[in-house]
């Protein structure tokens, strides 16, 4: 089966032949009434001059017309020229429910209205209105960033893997260290651990963001991506428990290690392509524990050995 985006092009062109610019804005919708309604986007979308653009749209258009199956047409306009695209004759594609749901909404309130009526209602948008060129759209950067960052912290400060993390991971690495600094800095008790965290966590925001379009250019959701590497992360450390040491410390900390890679395990089962709003709660909860149990593991280098604490971070894992 095709990419789901090349599926959605082809939906929404199966309705008849449309102006470049207003395919892309009829897109954009589609994906706005999704990310409000499930949490995901097909594609991913920044703020450009002229309004929301997505590469992947482009790229999608571009595989289609290559093999035949939608036809760009380019006519003269004015001083300039203009392009739209159409369907060749075939069946429309399936999609799934939601996505159906969308472009079918999207399609009946724009198909047939002016593309300058729809530009303006685009441009009106809070998230376009309020963004400045070359930001993401339709992202939860606060959340995106708190996955990122907390999704591997335990396993990271318990048990260090061998081989050298990829370029981004180890970037995001080095975040969360300073992050990690920030909520220690100011002598926190462990009880104010998560606090400190998670108002830690907010500051850094910012400086993930770039790690997000990273990963977004490369094709890949950002959520996804995450929660795919803190499972090979767990699962190294569930095999290798031994390294994690003997005592009462060690013994939370593997059952930490236990619930963190079994809630990720079947969170997984629940994410695709894209996680959906309700993995990615789940995600950004567990997220703030582990980056709460990973500055635990510092104060008890530091001499400090906040065992209890660390039975109510896994509590709270087991409950999320």
């Amino acid at each position: 089966m095709r990419p789901l985006g090349a599926r959605l092009i082809k939906y929404v062109l199966s309705r008849g032949e449309m102006p470049y610019a207003k395919l892309m804005k009829v897109l954009f919708l589609i994906d706005r009434h999704l990310y409000l309604r499930h949490g995901y986007t097909v594609f991913a979308w920044r703020l450009y001059k002229y309004g929301p653009f997505s590469s992947q749209v482009l790229d999608a258009l571009s595989e289609l017309e290559a093999e035949g199956r939608v036809e760009a047409r380019v006519e003269r306009r004015g001083d300039g020229y203009s392009v739209a695209y159409r369907l060749e004759p075939q069946a429309a594609p399936e999609l799934p429910p939601e996505v159906k749901e969308a472009a079918d909404r999207a399609l009946a309130q724009w198909a047939d209205k002016e593309l300058g009526e729809l530009i303006k209602h685009v441009y009106g948008l809070e998230e376009v209105r309020e963004a400045r060129p070359g930001a993401l759209l339709l992202r939860d950067l606060e959340r995106e960033a708190a996955i990122l960052i907390g999704l591997g912290a335990a396993a990271e400060e318990a048990y260090r893997r061998e081989e050298e993390p990829m370029p981004i991971f180890k970037r995001i690495a080095e975040l969360r260290q300073r992050v990690l600094d920030d909520a220690l800095g100011g002598e926190a008790r462990a009880d104010e651990i998560s606090a400190a965290v998670s108002e830690a966590l907010r500051r850094y925001t910012p400086y993930v963001e770039e790690a997000i379009k990273e990963i977004i250019e490369a094709g890949a959701d950002p959520v996804k991506t995450a929660l795919d590497n803190a499972v090979l992360e767990y699962s190294e450390a569930v095999e290798d428990g031994e390294a994690l040491g003997e005592g009462e410390w060690a013994g939370k900390l593997y059952r930490l290690m236990v619930a963190l890679f079994t809630k990720y395990t079947k969170i997984s089962g629940e994410c695709e392509a894209t996680c959906p709003r309700s993995a990615a709660e789940r995600l950004a909860k567990l997220a703030n524990l582990e980056l709460a149990a990973a500055a635990l593991l510092r104060l008890r280098r530091s001499g400090r050995e906040e065992a209890a604490e660390l039975g109510r971070v896994i509590d709270e894992v087991f409950s999320v």
